[in-house]
């Protein structure tokens, strides 16, 4: 399987010409495009970091691919500062806070890629940044007043003169006034004194623009991408390690099970309340038994009457009576739980009362 050619050419259009562009300035003309090629294939190979924009990606890679040799450097266009003066500014700054520079500014990466296509920590990426910016802004304002004819600083010809003799050739003591110019341009008052700063780096780098790919280049990237075998879109099944040439049985899922939903609880039938049953007499119960007359208890319903059902009707005599469970043949005044929605059950009349004594006969009420 080759690479997409959605993906292909949406690389080569969207980046293909800022790859080109910063390997023009660290490779000669005729190793560009190799380079680019190359940084292509190899991020086609692999997968890239879900963190990291496509962009930095590809640069990353591409700056492995140039760190063969200087290169050209940064070329000016028309319309800035004196040429001369800008390449004097860039060759002493910071090389690595030049680069930072132009990936910031020229080809638009934020600081989050520049902390990995460097390697940097990200306040160490924030302070080169900062220092390598003031550096240039300052030396190529001053160096091109001095182009111009317009010095801004009295002091600061002589130190340039030292750095760079008319005469090509590096200066015999370049290192001793290459470190008094930097110095001098970070001290001094009228130097770094914003008015006199006439160029900041994003113009600088802004001249020339990035140049438009070429029909033939374009071509040539897309041509170099369709063989490649990418990692997106094909990845090699999982294989369980290897120990002493011997595989392992495979790996145990450690990852804990998924959690089971509990069934709802099943909805228990409310049986419907009993109808109300006329609580039988019983049989006179003496105080000595422990037992506790109606008059003891109050308007509190008997122990034995079920929640919700109404109190037993009251008759003559019914407060020398008890429970029904307390006489014989109470079993048949039972009821039978119903099944919800059924009828009731009927319920037998009671059997007789026995016959009182005279003693315990009530009464006899006046005609």
């Amino acid at each position: 399987m080759t690479l997409d050619s959605g993906w292909g050419m949406a690389w080569v259009d969207a980046h293909g010409a800022h790859l080109v562009d910063y390997a023009s300035c660290h490779l000669e003309p005729d190793s560009v495009l190799a380079a680019v090629t190359a940084a292509l294939e190899s991020c086609a190979a692999r997968e890239r970091p879900e963190h990291v924009s496509d962009r930095a990606w590809l640069l990353s890679a591409l700056r492995r691919e140039c760190a063969t040799g200087p290169g050209p450097g940064f070329q000016p266009g028309p319309g800035g500062p004196d040429h001369r003066a800008v390449r004097r500014a860039w060759s002493l700054a910071d090389p690595l806070g030049a680069e930072t520079l132009r990936l910031l500014y020229r080809h638009e990466l934020p600081l989050r890629d520049l902390v990995y296509v460097l390697a940097l920590p990200l306040k160490e990426a924030g302070r080169l940044v900062a220092r390598t910016q003031d550096v240039v802004e300052i030396l190529v304002s001053g160096l091109d007043g001095l182009a111009r004819g317009r010095p801004i600083c009295p002091e600061l010809g002589p130190l340039a003169a030292a750095v760079f003799p008319d005469e090509p050739g590096e200066a015999a003591g370049f290192g001793a006034a290459r470190t008094a110019l930097l110095r001098h341009i970070v001290t001094c008052v009228v130097c770094k004194r914003p008015i006199n700063i006439r160029y900041t780096v994003p113009q600088i780098l802004s001249r020339p623009p990035v140049a438009d790919l070429t029909a033939e280049t374009r071509q040539r990237l897309l041509d170099a991408l369709s063989g490649v075998r990418p990692a997106r879109a094909e990845r090699a099944a999982p294989r369980p390690p290897s120990s002493f040439g011997m595989p392992l049985p495979a790996p145990v899922n450690t990852a804990p099970p998924p959690a089971i939903p509990a069934a709802p609880p099943a909805a228990t039938p409310t049986p419907p309340p009993a109808s109300p049953t006329p609580a039988p007499p019983s049989a006179p119960s003496s105080p000595g038994h422990g037992e506790t007359s109606p008059a003891a208890r109050g308007s509190s319903p008997a122990a034995g009457t079920p929640p919700g059902r109404p109190d037993a009707p009251s008759f003559p005599g019914a407060s020398s009576f008890s429970g029904a469970s307390s006489f014989s043949g109470a079993s048949s005044f039972s009821v039978a739980p119903s099944a919800p929605g059924a009828s009731p059950t009927p319920v037998s009349p009671p059997p007789p009362a026995k016959a009182q004594t005279p003693s315990q006969a009530p009464p006899a009420r006046p005609g």
